[in-house]
């Protein structure tokens, strides 16, 4: 953690109660994780000639959290729902932070990688209709595909992508 970060790191301690409190004070219009990216402290969003980002894994590690994100929402709703909510949110933060609205990409990917119900997806819903197979057994496997996809996905999109 550089000086930047620490600028904007408030202590607030309580005495009585024997407890401290971290308070962060970002400034209006600026990014609060950026405040943290910013490994060399010059104050910028750093990219290279791709756009892909310089200063820690910013923009990757959002994709990322957004197909969580996503994956999550689509065992519980519609694939489609889930896309069309989360993909002007991240195209949104993508572009506010300097970033490419391309890695959106892996969050609609990622929108189809629900398996962990009989919701989830309607072939979850055939299979499991017929009998042979349990909500644990479809949880599972959702589980462990919905785990792998995010990172496979967005490593995917940017070597894909450029």
């Amino acid at each position: 953690m550089g000086s930047r970060w620490a600028d904007h790191v408030v202590a607030i301690t309580d005495p009585e109660k024997g407890t401290m409190r971290l308070e962060y004070d970002v400034p209006t219009g600026t990014y609060a994780v950026s405040v943290w990216h910013d490994e060399d402290d010059n104050g910028e969003f750093d990219r290279n000639e791709r756009g892909m980002p310089l200063d820690g894994w910013a923009q990757v590690s959002m994709a990322i959290g957004f197909g969580y994100v996503a994956i999550v929402m689509s065992n519980l709703m519609s694939n489609t729902a889930t896309a069309n909510l989360l993909l002007p949110i991240t195209i949104a933060v993508f572009q506010q932070t300097g970033g490419e609205s391309r890695l959106a990409v892996p969050i609609a990917l990622a929108s189809s990688a629900a398996m962990c119900l009989p919701i989830s997806t309607p072939p979850n819903a055939i299979v499991y209709g017929s009998g042979k197979i349990s909500t644990v057994e479809l949880i599972w496997a959702g589980l462990l595909i919905g785990i792998v996809t995010p990172p496979l996905v967005v490593g995917w999109c940017w070597l894909m992508l450029g």
